[in-house]
């Protein structure tokens, strides 16, 4: 056999598309069709100087000395095969991929990062296809074989997980020139974290994993802490989401401290708007009821009843979504499937043989974690035995395996055995109750703990108080103190970076910190059992004081021009603020509470989560009876808003009656938004004037007060209020006014607002320039709030219908729609089924009448009477639809669209717009 080549490879896969069908259509003729096959593609292969390495059942593998010479495999291979006559099986059509890089040659077969990224790259092609990483790219694109040509398809995530790898797509006269998008990780909607370092072994539980998730709606993967049941269900995920149109949706419940706040983390993670009605239950299960997803919720042990109470609302309802939790006990629902996620298997100890120790998972994993602290770390004759006896040690646990491996920057394999052994003696006296495991992953990171310098360990066990991260700026505040000067921070910091206890993540050119869950729970422990008894509230008190700070800093911010910033700043550490709040609350410090809930309220509207501020607005003027007058008048502006933003309309009116005797006590201005919100209760209730004035004397507050953005935010209001009352030339001047002022001010949720108010004032004057005001608010919205891009896509497809274009009206009122269901706002739904029927009176009458009926219920159940627009629009529609059907025809479409409840009448909505839509 020729020499294999070495150092710089270009390596080849290829797979046959559809291979199970065909031998299960044809199991003779394959026989001879894969041979001719495999014929084929050896002769494509050795004539251009390459190796096939090995076959791979319906592929092969390959390697090529030079990257041109692959290439032109590839495309004679591709050339060939679609020239040859199938005429018992039909085309066989096989992928390729190719990706050039180093891979260790042993025993005549190759290892290493470079070979997996070319599997995955065929992976992701199209039968017919070739397809080249960006490495492959770079060494062929002066040398390409005549004919040949590379295709740009941009960057693409492999279903390994790490870097985004830039694919090209090899291009020929004999080949076909156009394929459907390739069935990358990118081409999935979703948020699965990308991995730094590669998927290690595993492969059977990975197949069997797969397969489990195939069969049923919920595998949960169980197993002690550390022994890789994120990483298992994270690859597995990647792997699965071809079976997921869409996609896959990573929710980390780590960070999570109150069961409560569970349902909150699956909306957060799957990007779901604020529910103005309804729970947040109702809320998830109406965004997933017509979806085909994979959820993956990690580190459920600590919340396994909340998480087993949403998961089997989910799956009940939701027969297109699968759930793969990750936990240390299965949740105990109906139906799940419990996989128990074992230790990396172990070479036995009396095995010495150096091949049989290479092929080990634990010690592959080991060899991998160490050369990314040293470069240089080989697995030898001599180390080998060592490093399998270390992995014996831990157990054949990743965590264990991986912390170990990181002292090899320093230490010998032998040393570190020789230290672990130590540690191990003394931890052997431990609670015998406890899971040999248990104590193995504990005994492990106590080594590793013991490892650090007291400096460290301190600073370790005082950033247990931290939740889903934290910045520099942060640990300096919170750490600091008590034998830790602020300026040594950095530095340990960054020693237990390199000690892998810390992770630092980089994101748009700033790092965060976080400490792995398991890690973080060690640590807290080590901080509750502080020889200071006071340490803990110490540290948990300055972490207090720091994101109360840090929410007061934020607060201006989000009416200036770098709002989005600010907005993105507040949203990561969400967490963190969360567990400030819980503190201030269970400390009973009213005084903090209302100061971060002040702080903190223009946030929660503008992200969307006002149900959550309204809780913590409402806890902390409970407990501030005696606050400053001026403080507890804002917090009640901001509360009764949230309050009739959620459909507690009489306790919102209350609320902001008493925001005014607040502000009057004060001897201050009433807050503008409390002059809004009552202004907008007086046109609700039908009393346009009243709702004028109102909103005027907003406009007066805000400029008596002297701030901008409060001006700003009082004109688009008293601008939609005049739209509303029918006096749509003054809107139009107020609306085009706070267009001018928000471009002024820079501030992008500011200019959203305005040109959402701006294009409903010009609907029904000038629809054109309408849409063209809203379409330009739609990206700001997405960016600066998210509460108010379903409003967007609603006033998008009004201007639509005026404009005439019906299908495409129809497919915007359907995008907001399916908005308003998922955040439950029962107002916009009764106003979004009332122009559904607007818009399918002339293509089902009958569906048309049972919208209507369904949209005067619901404003009935709300107790509204709706906005007068929209009211008078439903009229005008009722009375035509009566006009033109015969009595009883419209008696019984009425009466049957009256008995719908709001789910019915939503799927009887999306369906008459979805036909609009399509034209079918």
């Amino acid at each position: 056999m020729p020499e294999l080549p070495t150092g710089t490879v270009t390596f080849l896969f290829t797979d046959l598309e559809g291979s199970a069908r065909l031998w299960e259509g044809h199991p003779e003729a394959m026989q001879a069709a894969l041979a001719r096959h495999d014929e084929i593609l050896r002769g494509s292969v050795e004539s251009n100087g390459g190796h096939v390495v090995k076959l791979t059942g319906d592929g092969v593998h390959a390697a090529f000395a030079t990257a041109d010479a692959g290439v032109a495999a590839a495309v004679a291979g591709q050339v060939a095969i679609g020239a040859e006559e199938w005429t018992k099986t039909g085309p066989l059509l096989v992928r390729m991929g190719l990706h050039t890089g180093t891979a260790e040659l042993r025993e005549g077969d190759y290892y290493g990062t470079a070979l997996n990224r070319a599997a995955r790259l065929s992976a992701i092609a199209h039968g017919g296809q070739v397809v080249v990483s960006n490495a492959t790219e770079e060494l062929v694109r002066d040398v390409l074989p005549e004919g040949v040509g590379l295709s740009d398809l941009g960057e693409h995530l492999l279903a390994d997980l790490g870097r985004p790898e830039h694919v090209f797509q090899v291009t020929h006269p004999l080949l076909a020139p156009e394929f459907p998008p390739l069935r990358s990780v990118s081409a999935y909607p979703g948020n699965l974290p990308h991995q730094r370092t590669a998927f290690i072994g595993r492969r059977d539980e990975l197949t069997e994993v797969t397969a489990a998730i195939g069969r049923s709606q919920v595998v949960t993967l169980t197993g002690v802490g550390g022994v890789g049941k994120t990483r298992l269900a994270i690859q597995a995920a990647a792997e699965s989401v071809h079976r997921f149109p869409d996609g896959a949706w990573f929710v980390d419940l780590g960070p999570v401290v109150d069961a409560s706040f569970v349902p909150a983390a699956v909306a957060t993670a799957l990007q779901l708007p604020e529910r103005r009605q309804g729970t947040i239950d109702d809320g998830i299960i109406a965004a997933l009821r017509r979806k085909h997803a994979l959820l993956v919720v990690d580190n459920c042990e600590h919340v396994v009843e909340a998480v087993a109470r949403i998961v089997d609302t989910v799956v009940s309802n939701c027969p297109g979504v699968s759930v793969l939790p990750t936990s240390r006990e299965a949740l105990g629902i109906e139906g799940e499937a419990a996989f128990a996620v074992a230790p990396l298997p172990l070479p036995s100890a009396d095995d010495g043989d150096h091949d049989a120790l290479l092929a080990s998972d634990a010690v592959c994993l080991f060899t991998e974690r160490a050369r990314g602290v040293r470069r240089d770390f080989a697995l030898t004759t001599d180390n080998a035995p060592v490093v399998a006896e270390l992995c014996r040690r831990l157990d054949g646990i990743p965590l264990a395996i991986e912390l170990a491996a990181a002292r090899v920057q320093s230490m010998s394999p032998a040393d570190v055995l020789g230290r672990l052994n130590e540690r191990f003696r003394i931890l052997t006296q431990g609670r015998r109750t406890v899971l040999e495991r248990h104590q193995t992953l504990r005994a492990a990171i106590d080594w590793s703990y013991g490892l650090l310098e007291p400096s460290e360990q301190l600073v370790l066990a005082r950033l247990s108080v931290f939740a889903g991260g934290f910045t520099l700026d942060a640990a300096e505040d919170v750490v600091s103190g008590e034998s830790v000067e602020a300026f040594d921070v950095l530095d340990l910091l960054a020693a237990l970076v390199a000690k892998s206890i810390l992770v630092a993540d980089e994101s748009e050119g700033a790092v965060r910190y976080r400490l792995l869950e398991t890690m973080r729970e060690y640590a807290r422990d080590r901080l509750e059992e502080a020889a200071d008894v006071d340490e803990s509230e110490r540290v948990q008190d300055r972490h207090l004081v720091h994101y109360c700070e840090f929410a007061v800093t934020a607060a201006p911010h989000l009416e200036g021009a770098d709002d989005e910033e600010w907005l993105r700043r507040l949203f990561v550490d969400d967490d963190n603020l969360r567990v400030a709040l819980v503190r201030a609350r269970d400390n009973e410090d009213a005084d903090v509470l209302l100061t971060m809930s002040s702080a903190l309220s223009r946030y929660w509207l503008q992200y969307g989560n006002r149900r959550d501020g309204l809780m913590w607005m409402e806890t902390a003027l409970a407990m501030a009876l005696d606050a400053p007058a001026g403080i507890r008048a804002h917090v009640m502006a901001w509360g009764g808003s949230s309050l009739i933003d959620v459909g507690r309309y009489e306790d919102g009116r209350a609320m902001l009656e008493g925001s005014l005797r607040c502000s009057a006590e004060a001897g201050e201005p009433p807050f503008p938004y409390t002059l809004q919100f009552l202004g907008l209760l007086e046109l609700e209730a039908h009393q346009p004037d009243l709702a004028v004035q109102r909103c005027e004397e907003a406009l007066a507050a805000s400029r008596e007060r002297g701030r901008e953005f409060d001006e700003l935010e009082s004109l688009w209001i008293l601008g939609m209020v005049c739209a509303l009352g029918a006096d749509e030339t003054r809107a139009v001047t107020l609306t085009d006014d706070a267009v001018e002022k928000a471009r002024r001010l820079g501030n992008r949720y500011g200019l959203a607002m305005a040109l959402q108010a701006a294009g409903y004032a010009q609907l029904r004057t000038d629809p054109a320039r309408a849409l063209a005001c809203l379409e330009e608010a739609e990206p700001l919205a997405r960016k600066a709030s998210h509460s108010i891009t379903s409003q967007l896509l609603f006033f998008e497809g009004v201007a639509r219908l005026r404009l005439g274009e019906l299908p495409l009206s129809a497919r915007d009122i359907g995008g907001a729609l399916a908005q308003f269901e998922q955040g439950g706002n029962h107002y916009y739904l009764s106003m979004t089924l009332g122009l559904a029927a607007t818009l399918a009176a002339e293509h089902d009458p009958g569906a048309a009448v049972n919208l209507l009926a369904a949209a005067d219920r619901t404003r009935d159940d709300l107790g509204l009477a709706g906005a007068p627009r929209d009211v008078e629009m439903q009229r005008r529609t009722r009375e035509r639809l009566a006009s033109t059907m015969a009595p009883d025809e419209f008696a019984a479409a009425w009466d049957q669209g009256q008995a719908l409840d709001l789910d019915a009448a939503v799927d009887l909505a999306h369906r008459v717009l979805d036909e609009l839509a399509t034209g079918a």
